[in-house]
């Protein structure tokens, strides 16, 4: 074999094997806040909300408007003030929140 065709198949062949590869994401460990207000007007204030401690799955909430009842943020957001600037830096609507959020409030 001609040592530039393996060299070609060589090449191709290690083309083939990255592509065939993707780097897996990190998974992001999450801290999670409950919304103590049924106010919508409140679901963008970082202040509004009370951390869950234990499991978010086992967090009661007042059925109402659908708002926010528990969101997940990134476990560096460790108070409120983080909590605030967490979500004027990622949030312009409330719906946009609602949307992302681990649970809502109109969930029964």
């Amino acid at each position: 074999m001609n040592v530039s065709v393996f060299a070609v198949l060589l090449g191709f062949g290690l083309i083939a094997l990255q592509s065939g590869f993707t780097p897996v994401k990190e998974k992001r460990a999450d801290a999670y806040w409950r919304l103590d207000s049924d106010d919508s007007a409140d679901a963008l204030n970082g202040f509004q909300y009370l951390p869950v401690t234990g499991d978010p799955d086992e967090v009661s909430c007042d059925t109402g408007d659908d708002i926010p009842c528990v969101i997940a943020v990134p476990d560096n957001v460790t108070t409120q003030q983080d909590l605030d600037d967490y979500l004027e830096e990622n949030y312009d609507t409330v719906g946009e929140l609602t949307g992302d959020a681990y649970s809502t409030k109109i969930e029964p």
